[in-house]
């Protein structure tokens, strides 16, 4: 007498695992110690099983699945086998659904994900998908019905944001809809996700480049659904146009001991973009693409992105984050065109000892510089003093330096004021002797003095051993003392001595 065929005898019974099974459970790479393979639950007879339907198995199985069980005669081994495919599946799902990305048309995508975390949270899955999910990252967000774009819906992004909140560690966010800026789509105030919506273990949270269809409101929003001290990074690059007391507030408590990477910067450090994000593929969503890129641009036109921010409110902003986050590594404070009161960076190394990255705004002086020369920091291994005032200019061509001109060309940010003596005292006290040292200035301090027009620094001459990089223009290197001296986007912008 034949057993029954193994597909409804031996159906397989789902171990109590958690969800977070890794591959070295099954020998493969590090997990938690908790986490182990499942193991047979009850002594297993090792009768012969004769496999009937080896040659009718369904044909969406590999072709390797029948030619496997023509070598399984025995109900122990179907066992184990089953309980193998269980932990590989747990430890593949973490893999897969680990990071969610959604650029471009991925409208369908965003439908088919929500559909199957919906299904998990009804328990009609063998994993739970949502406890998966780390990284959420979504662009070109619109706020039209899913039927009738081919991006990311608000509506169905932000229930799929509902649906993995609880294990969300980082998200990223991006989106040219001006209408999130309107309270008929977006309560004021808010982001627009349910009150009971928080984010108990985010640790990061990044806004796209000089987004700024989402209102302030929008993004302060969403850390007060974080817990204290747990933010890592928080990057706002040109994003928001008015930071105020609370916003920095919200920022120095979210973050707190646990801060570590802080961009802070105001709109009118970035453009909006002049090319096609995109990657598309048939007519039809190249034409729907375009369309789209053309609206977005007609958009951002239609923003300020010349704002700044307050001088006195920024700075007492920075410093409250300053006192609150002590292990701040990473800080980018550029696009400002006001410099910095005296005192903040003296704060700043002082409390932060951990610092090894620090953008400064434009205008800054010498007394800036000669902070850090005071404090003399061990892990600051790049400065920025390259002032990206110059980023504020929308579809216009580079400046060109003039000393006949006293003034700043219209709509740029007045730049750094920086002198050799205070440049190369940094360079040679500072910097030497840690790993990628760099140090980035700003613009005037360039010059081009050869026939193949490669520019050159002055005080680099002054220093000796310098060398430009064919292959970088715009860098030079110092072998003698390992540091690199960048300035960005020179050569568009020196002049000839």
């Amino acid at each position: 007498m034949t057993e029954e065929p193994a597909t409804t005898a031996l159906s397989p019974q789902k171990p109590a695992l958690s969800t977070n099974v890794s591959l070295l459970a099954c020998g493969t790479v590090p997990t938690k110690p908790e986490a182990k393979c499942p193991s047979v639950f009850r002594p297993i007879t090792r009768r012969k099983i004769v496999i009937q339907y080896v040659k009718t198995v369904d044909a969406d199985l590999p072709l390797i699945v029948p030619n496997i069980l023509r070598y399984v005669d025995d109900e122990a081994t179907l066992r184990q086998c089953l309980e193998v495919n269980w932990c590989f599946m747990q430890a593949a799902t973490a893999r897969l659904y680990q990071t969610i990305s959604l650029f471009g048309s991925s409208g369908p995508v965003l439908r088919r994900l929500l559909k199957l975390m919906s299904h998990a949270a009804e328990s009609n899955t063998l994993v739970d998908y949502r406890s998966h999910v780390r990284t959420l990252e979504a662009a070109d967000l619109v706020l039209d019905e899913p039927e009738v774009t081919p991006f990311q819906s608000w509506n169905l992004f932000r229930e799929l944001m509902r649906r993995v909140s609880p294990s969300l560690e980082k998200i990223y966010l991006d989106s040219t809809d001006l209408r999130f800026r309107n309270a008929e789509y977006i309560q004021p105030g808010t982001c627009g996700l349910d009150q009971r919506v928080v984010f108990p273990h985010l640790k990061s949270l990044t806004i796209g480049p000089g987004c700024l269809v989402f209102p302030d409101s929008f993004v302060i929003d969403f850390l007060r659904r974080c817990p204290r001290d747990s933010l890592v990074s928080l990057r706002f690059p040109g994003c928001i146009s008015q930071l105020d007391q609370e916003g920095y507030s919200l920022i120095a408590e979210r973050g707190g001991s646990a801060l570590q990477d802080l961009i802070l910067t105001p709109p009118a450090s970035y453009a909006p973009p002049v090319g096609d994000p995109f990657e598309v593929g048939s007519k039809e969503s190249t034409s729907l693409v375009s369309n789209y890129l053309k609206q977005s641009q007609s958009n951002r036109a239609s923003l300020d992105l010349s704002k700044t921010w307050d001088s006195n409110e920024m700075s007492a902003g920075l410093l409250e984050i300053i006192s609150k986050c002590p292990d701040l590594r990473a800080l980018d404070i550029s696009g400002h065109t006001q410099g910095l009161k005296s005192g903040v960076i003296e704060s700043l190394l002082t409390n932060c000892k951990n610092l090894e990255e620090l953008d400064l705004p434009c205008g800054v002086t010498d007394a800036v510089l000669s902070e850090v020369l005071f404090m003399n920091p061990k892990h600051l291994w790049r400065i920025n003093a390259s002032c990206s005032c110059y980023k504020s200019v929308i579809n216009s061509p580079p400046p060109t330096p003039s000393p006949s001109k006293s003034s700043p060309t219209p709509n740029i940010a007045p730049c750094s004021s920086l002198t050799d003596t205070i440049v190369r005292a940094v360079i040679e006290q500072i910097l030497p002797g840690k790993v990628g040292a760099l140090l980035e200035l700003p613009t005037h301090l360039m010059a081009v003095k050869t026939a193949k027009f490669v520019p050159t620094l002055d005080v680099l001459e002054e220093i000796g051993g310098a060398k430009v990089d064919a292959r970088e223009p715009n860098t030079v290197y110092i072998p003698r003392i390992g540091v690199k001296v960048l300035v960005p986007n020179g050569s568009s912008y020196v002049s000839f001595k």
